[in-house]
C-alpha cells in the first residue's frame, strides 16, 4: 500500500518532491542569482578575454602566438581539474559554502594580475607578461575547480521545466552589468595612463567578484543525498561508462569540437580592430560595452527559445553569430564593421553559454549532472589546446586574416552540425556506482 508510512520511498517520489521544492523557491533563488551575476558580470567585463586582456598583452609587446593563447589558457584551465573536482563534489551534501570558497582563488588571481600591471607592466614588460599569463591560468584553474560544484549547485535551485528561463534571466543580468563594466573600463583606460588604466580594471574586478559571492549565502538549496563513490577507481570506472554508453554526449562533444574553432579567431578580434580601425586602447572598453549590450537580450531570448524549441537550436544560433564575427574580422575595414563584430560576439557567447550548459543538464540524470558536466568540459581540452597553438603559428607565419579564413568554415560546419547531429534528452544511462 503506497499510503502506508512503512512503504519504501520510491526514487521517482523523491525526484518529484525535489522538483516541487525547487519550484517553490524558484523566484527567490532567481533573485539571489541575479544579484550574483550582476556583480560577476561587472567584474568579468573588466577582465574580458576578447577585449581587455588581448589589448593589454599587445601593449606589453606580446607576440601573436602569445595573444592567441588567451582563450586557450582560459578554457583549458577551466577544464583541467574538473573531473577530480567532480569526484569530491559528489561527496558533498551541502554546496553553498564550498561554492563560495572555491571562487576565492579567482578573486586572488585577479588581484595578483592588478599588482603585476601596476608595478611591472611598464618597468619590466617581459617579466610582467609571464606573470600575467600565470595569473590568468591560476584564475582559470580555480574557476574550473568550481564549475562542477557550481553546475550542481544551480541544478539544486532550478526546476527542469524552467531551467532555460532561470539561466536566461540570471545571465542576462550579468550581461547587463557588463555594460557598466565596459563603460567603466573605457573611462579608466581613457583617464589613466598606461598601465594604470589596466591595473585599475583588474583591481575593481577582484573587488566586485568578491562582493558577488556574498549573495550565495541567501540561496535556498535543495539538499539530496550525495552520490558517494567508494574510491577514485570506482569514480573513474563510472566516468568511462558514461562516455561509452552516452551517444548523446558524444555527439554533442563532436559538434563542440567544430565550434571551438572560434577560439582561433576570438583572441585576435580586438587586436585586429585596433590595427585596422585606428582605435585607441580605450576602444577595448567600447567593444566590451557593445558585446554586453548584445549579450543581455540574447541571454533572455536564448533561455525562452531553448525551453520552447530546444537548446540545440540555441547552440546552432550561437555558431552562426560566431561565424558572423569571424567574417567581419576577415572582411571588415571600417569602425562600424568592428562594432558589429563585437555585437555578434555578445550574441554568440549568450547562445553558447545558455545552449551548452542546458544541453548537458538535459541529457544527464538528475543525480549525475556534476560528472557529466565535468566529463564534457574535460574532453574538450585537446581541441582547446590545439586551436590556440595552430592560431598562433598561423598568425606568426602568415597573418591574422589567415586564422580567420580557416576558422570561418569550421564554425559554419559546427553550427549546421548542432542542428543535424545533436539530440536532446537523457535516455538510458549508467547511474553513479553501477558496474
Amino acid at each position: 500500500m503506497s499510503d502506508s508510512p512503512l512503504a519504501p520511498v520510491r526514487p521517482d517520489d523523491v525526484a518529484a518532491d525535489a522538483e516541487a521544492t525547487k519550484a517553490a523557491h524558484f523566484a527567490w533563488n532567481l533573485r539571489v542569482n541575479v544579484a550574483v551575476e550582476l556583480w560577476w558580470g561587472l567584474g568579468l567585463a573588466l577582465v574580458s578575454s576578447s577585449t581587455i586582456v588581448p589589448v593589454f598583452l599587445s601593449r606589453m609587446g606580446a607576440s601573436p602566438q602569445v595573444i592567441a593563447l588567451v582563450p586557450g589558457i582560459g578554457l583549458v584551465g577551466l577544464a583541467l581539474l574538473q573531473l577530480p573536482s567532480a569526484y569530491f563534489t559528489t561527496r558533498l551534501r551541502h554546496k553553498t559554502l564550498p561554492t563560495i570558497y572555491v571562487h576565492l582563488p579567482v578573486v586572488a588571481a585577479w588581484l595578483g594580475a592588478a599588482l603585476i600591471a601596476h608595478h611591472l607592466a611598464a618597468a619590466r614588460p617581459e617579466l610582467a607578461r609571464v606573470l600575467f599569463l600565470v595569473a590568468l591560468g591560476a584564475a582559470a584553474l580555480a574557476g574550473g575547480v568550481g564549475i562542477p560544484l557550481w553546475a550542481d549547485y544551480l541544478n539544486r535551485q532550478t526546476p527542469a521545466h524552467s531551467r532555460g528561463r532561470f539561466f536566461g534571466w540570471a545571465f542576462a543580468a550579468g550581461s547587463t552589468a557588463g555594460l557598466a563594466g565596459g563603460f567603466l573600463a573605457q573611462r579608466l583606460l581613457e583617464r589613466l595612463a598606461y598601465p594604470l588604466g589596466f591595473a585599475a580594471c583588474f583591481y575593481v574586478a577582484a573587488a566586485v567578484m568578491f562582493l558577488g559571492l556574498l549573495p550565495y549565502l541567501l540561496v535556498r538549496e535543495v539538499v539530496p543525498e550525495p552520490a558517494r563513490f567508494p574510491s577514485p577507481t570506482a569514480f573513474v570506472a563510472h566516468v568511462r561508462d558514461v562516455l561509452t554508453r552516452r551517444g548523446n554526449l558524444r555527439r554533442l562533444l563532436i559538434v563542440r569540437c567544430l565550434m571551438e574553432a572560434g577560439m582561433m579567431s576570438s583572441a585576435f578580434y580586438a587586436v585586429r580592430a585596433l590595427s585596422v580601425g585606428g582605435f585607441s586602447d580605450a576602444a577595448a572598453g567600447t567593444f566590451t560595452v557593445l558585446s554586453a549590450a548584445a549579450q543581455a537580450p540574447a541571454m533572455l531570448l536564448a533561455g525562452y527559445v531553448g525551453d520552447r524549441y530546444g537548446f540545440r537550436t540555441v547552440l546552432a544560433a550561437g555558431g552562426l553569430c560566431a561565424s558572423a564575427a569571424t567574417g567581419l574580422a576577415l572582411f571588415g575595414a571600417t569602425p562600424g564593421a568592428f562594432y558589429a563584430l563585437f555585437a555578434c560576439v555578445g550574441c554568440a557567447v549568450a547562445c553558447e553559454v545558455v545552449g551548452g550548459i542546458n544541453l548537458v543538464m538535459a541529457l544527464s540524470p538528475e543525480d549525475d549532472k556534476t560528472v557529466y558536466q565535468a566529463a564534457y568540459n574535460t574532453l574538450l581540452v585537446p581541441v582547446r589546446v590545439a586551436y590556440p597553438l595552430i592560431a598562433g603559428w598561423l598568425a606568426g607565419s602568415f597573418a591574422m586574416t589567415t586564422v580567420f579564413a580557416i576558422a570561418l568554415p569550421l564554425q559554419l560546419l559546427g553550427a549546421a552540425a548542432a542542428l543535424l547531429v545533436v539530440r536532446e534528452g537523457a535516455g538510458p544511462s549508467p547511474r553513479p556506482g553501477e558496474p
